[in-house]
């Protein structure tokens, strides 16, 4: 598994995320390097081969170049947090637009896992073409694993999803390990 800790370090990864106090990654990329790293600790816990595109949470590596990054790996999820003008709520997964690539039923797996865990909306797997008819996100249009989606997780400009996630950001990483292995 190759996990895409989404967007870089610095004040191009702040997004909107609402701070909250006594939580020290209140931005998206940082909140995804810090998220990846517990969820790849309990993937390597269940004997999964575990790969990140990111070494330090301030690398932000181009698109094209952390999709090659999953050549060879079964899967990666993009793992990310949403914005959506701090009224919405939930969580949802980018399946690949690529028949080839795509898992809904894994993909929809995720999104379930997340919305019991963090006890948010699950606003389910979703679907999203470019005007050619391929992947609209980069990161699926690019990417090299067998399978690829985008994990977004909970509403980072949410105050309420924001401090669910925060209060169950370890059972999540511990609930998602589990099924996957599932």
């Amino acid at each position: 598994i190759l996990l895409d800790q989404g967007h870089g370090g610095g004040n191009s990864s702040r997004r909107g995320f609402v701070n909250v106090e006594g939580y020290m990654y209140c931005n998206e990329g940082q909140n995804n390097f810090y998220f990846s790293k517990l969820l790849k600790q309990e993937l390597e816990k269940k004997g999964f081969q575990v790969g990140t595109t990111r070494n330090n949470m301030n690398e932000d590596p181009p698109i094209p170049a952390r999709g090659k990054m999953g050549k060879g790996y079964d899967l990666m999820v993009s793992v990310h947090s949403n914005g959506g003008g701090g009224d919405a709520q939930g969580v949802e997964v980018w399946d690949s637009t690529n028949p080839v690539e795509s898992d809904t039923n894994l993909a929809g797996l995720l999104s379930k896992t997340t919305s019991y865990t963090l006890n948010i909306p699950n606003r389910g797997v979703k679907y999203k073409k470019n005007n050619s008819g391929s992947n609209w996100y980069g990161i699926l249009r690019e990417g090299q694993a067998k399978k690829n989606m985008i994990l977004e997780m909970f509403f980072h400009d949410n105050y309420y999803d924001t401090v669910k996630f925060i209060n169950n950001h370890k059972q999540l990483a511990v609930n998602l390990a589990d099924a996957l292995a599932k």
